[in-house]
């Protein structure tokens, strides 16, 4: 088995120069591709006065005209599907995925080639392999499976390292559970607040996660991984360590769908809301329904079968609203 720290060695370990040379080369072999296979990426390099040649150092991506998600989806509505930015034919392509639709006029829809999957998985693999994941663990992941991009990177990434990948698509909550435990998985990857779902749903069943095999939980989708007391909590349900692959605080994240994600700042502002709302609440109502299904069960078992739950509710509400362990104690559970 592989013990070394590194996906990549060579890449990884390479001197800050000569990291910084092969971006520059990279970054001016993209430049040219653009300027030579697009038309309508040219005109905005020449417009700018761009050219490959020119690209010396990696301040020089400053000077590259960045293209507004705007441009993008207008594209593909005036010469529908992929709009005029495809830097090659639509038959070397592989794999088409689709943003939501949520926003904006239409969906924008994006076509990969066989060396854009493979770089998408090869960035899954460098960051799986320095959580600890190796070809020896059997991984699920609880995922759609849609057009949607999601975890579709990581299931590729995953075969590439060599585990046995387990796709959790088209499964109800409680096959996704039964079938991770069945397999013996020992990563998961879901979203925060479904991996809570999971431990509600396994509790339910009679099983206890943190007694099981799996050892590594990659939470990915929303900000709830990055909220220290959701984290602990999911990793005190699973028994296994949570590594989030958002983690970024606000401005990071206006920064990423600004400038790299190609939305109006307006946009992205109500998106950074929506997803710190509703990762948030979503994880406090979980939270609270695993604290709640464990005080009713503590109650259920000294009522020894003669439960009163209209008694139990109102006793609980009549406390206010402390946290759950106090409602424990003042019920003497």
């Amino acid at each position: 088995m592989n013990d070394s720290p590194y996906w990549n060695p060579r890449h990884e370990t390479m001197p800050r120069e000569e990291i910084a040379a092969l971006q520059v080369r990279k970054l001016r072999n993209l430049v040219e591709w653009a300027d030579t296979q697009v038309a309508w990426q040219s005109k905005r390099l020449r417009d700018a006065g761009v050219t490959a040649d020119q690209i010396m150092t990696l301040d020089d991506i400053r000077r590259i005209p960045l293209m507004t998600r705007d441009e993008w989806m207008q594209g593909q509505l005036e010469q529908p599907p992929y709009g005029p930015i495809l830097a090659a034919p639509e038959e070397a392509a592989i794999r088409y995925h689709m943003t939501s639709g949520t926003t904006g006029k239409t969906p924008i829809r994006v076509l990969d080639s066989m060396k854009d999957w493979e770089w998408i998985a090869e960035m899954w693999c460098y960051g799986m392999w320095g959580f600890g994941v190796r070809p020896s663990d059997a991984l699920f992941i609880a995922f759609g499976y849609a057009t949607f991009i999601g975890f579709w990177g990581l299931h590729y990434a995953g075969e590439k390292m060599g585990c046995l990948v387990l796709p959790g698509g088209a499964m109800t909550t409680d096959a996704r559970v039964k079938t991770l435990v069945d397999m013996g998985a020992t990563v998961v990857a879901s979203t925060p607040t479904y991996a809570l779902r999971m431990a509600q749903e396994a509790r339910s069943l009679g099983i206890d996660l943190a007694k099981g095999p799996v050892k590594r939980l990659i939470l990915s989708g929303e900000p709830a991984g990055s909220i220290p007391a959701t984290k602990k909590l999911i990793q005190e349900l699973w028994g296994a360590k949570a590594a989030d692959t958002a983690g970024m605080t606000e401005q990071q994240a206006m920064s990423l769908m600004m400038n790299e994600g190609f939305q109006e700042e307006g946009e992205a502002a109500g998106k950074w809301r929506r997803a710190a709302l509703s990762s948030t609440q979503l994880s406090t109502y979980y939270v609270g329904s695993i604290q709640m299904d464990d005080i009713r069960r503590a109650y259920e078992a000294k009522s020894a079968g003669q439960v009163d739950y209209k008694a139990m509710h109102d006793r609980m509400l009549s406390f206010g609203t402390p946290a759950p362990k106090y409602v424990r104690e003042m019920m003497g559970l």
